[in-house]
């Protein structure tokens, strides 16, 4: 079965979104869980390369991954750590990052060092992959609509 490359940018970018949804917390010794940083965007936001399997299962393994080089020498994709991750970056991405971010410090997961115990500030929550599934539902209420304008370059990146 073929795929399009707005079939598969589009893929790439639910994809995208459901990682969000549980790298931008950090599991610590003892159980705790944080926020990342607001530093972390980039790795926090990609899709690792033997991943791809789970973006779409219309196209084999190799012919997506030939896709997905396609789209990162045509400029809509962008590897972000040496050729292991890449990912969607466009001011969309980075809105969501910060929107998964303040959803799960809404739920009360803290962020940051903690100087005074000299530790990461953390909590332990009962239902992690309730919370994950919740901010999942939050970043498709508000970004499954990709914007196209940004993802083909026609808007700049922030």
């Amino acid at each position: 079965m073929k795929i399009t490359h707005d079939e598969l940018i589009y893929k790439i970018w639910l994809a995208q979104l459901k990682k969000l949804s549980s790298s931008v917390l950090c599991r610590f010794i003892g159980g705790g869980i944080g926020v990342c940083s607001e530093d972390y965007y980039m790795q926090r936001s990609s899709v690792h390369i033997v991943e791809r399997k789970s973006i779409t299962d219309n196209i084999g393994p190799q012919q997506l991954r030939k896709k997905i080089l396609e789209l990162i020498d045509g400029g809509l994709l962008i590897w972000t750590h040496r050729n292991c991750t890449f990912m969607l970056d466009t001011k969309q991405a980075k809105e969501a990052f910060e929107s998964a971010r303040n959803f799960m410090l809404s739920k009360g997961v803290p962020t940051g060092w903690d100087s005074e115990n000299e530790c990461m500030r953390t909590v332990k929550v009962d239902d992690v992959e309730a919370l994950r599934s919740e901010c999942h539902q939050h970043l498709l209420q508000h970004f499954k609509q990709i914007d196209w304008a940004q993802a083909y370059g026609e808007e700049q990146a922030a």
